[in-house]
């Protein structure tokens, strides 16, 4: 019994951890997986993020997304700046900024 328990932690445990890490991939600046940045408004704050990196070489990104789990938001977006389709800025200057919003919804 005792077996098929460790058994079931070491194949389920993997599963865990893989999505607790597993992050959007960036569309862009503006990524707004939670759906409440109009088109129009998304566009706009491309282009100015845009023209930030061109003339600062500063990098912004936005990031809203619906759920991130059970997981703290400080410890998801520490994370989401380890991955490596999320490092902003230039190396060595740390010259990038996340704007990072949760958006729970309510059924």
């Amino acid at each position: 019994m005792v077996f098929l328990v460790v058994l079931s932690f070491l194949i389920f445990l993997p599963q865990a951890l893989v999505s607790q890490n597993q992050f959007p991939k960036p569309v862009g600046h503006v990524n707004d997986f939670a759906d409440v940045i109009s088109e129009n408004t998304g566009c706009q704050i491309e282009a100015i993020c845009i023209e930030v990196k061109q003339k600062t070489g500063a990098e912004i990104a936005i990031l809203t997304v619906q759920t991130i789990g059970d997981q703290h938001d400080t410890d998801y977006t520490i994370r989401l700046l380890e991955d490596e389709n999320w490092q902003l800025g230039e190396r060595g200057k740390d010259n990038g900024v996340l704007i990072f919003k949760l958006f729970r919804r309510e059924n």
